[in-house]
């Protein structure tokens, strides 16, 4: 598993490394504690967060095109007469 340490570079700024392994990330440690006499690092793993990517569409309408035409409104739907007939009439389970 990777890790990344991180400590203060030369002009104070937050640096890291990052390594492979969190042996590496100890030897890292001891080096810039020995070699270097810096005593603020931290070290930390590096895990893959499960993602999923989905397709996402937005339509707009354009703020002149958003007004509907009176003549483009549908009309009112009247409900028409009803006609039923029996299944005998439409020659069906006759004998």
């Amino acid at each position: 598993m990777e890790h990344v340490v991180f400590f203060p570079g030369p002009d104070g700024a937050p640096v890291f490394r990052r390594v492979a392994s969190l042996e590496e990330a100890v030897a890292w440690v001891e080096r810039l504690r020995n070699d270097e006499g810096l005593a603020e690092f931290s070290v930390h793993s590096l895990t893959e967060v499960p993602l999923s990517v989905r397709t996402y569409y937005k339509v707009k309408v354009p703020a002149a095109a958003g007004a509907v035409p009176a003549q483009a409104r549908p009309a009112e739907v009247q409900p028409a007469a009803a006609s039923v007939s029996s299944d005998a009439e439409l020659g069906f389970f006759t004998s």
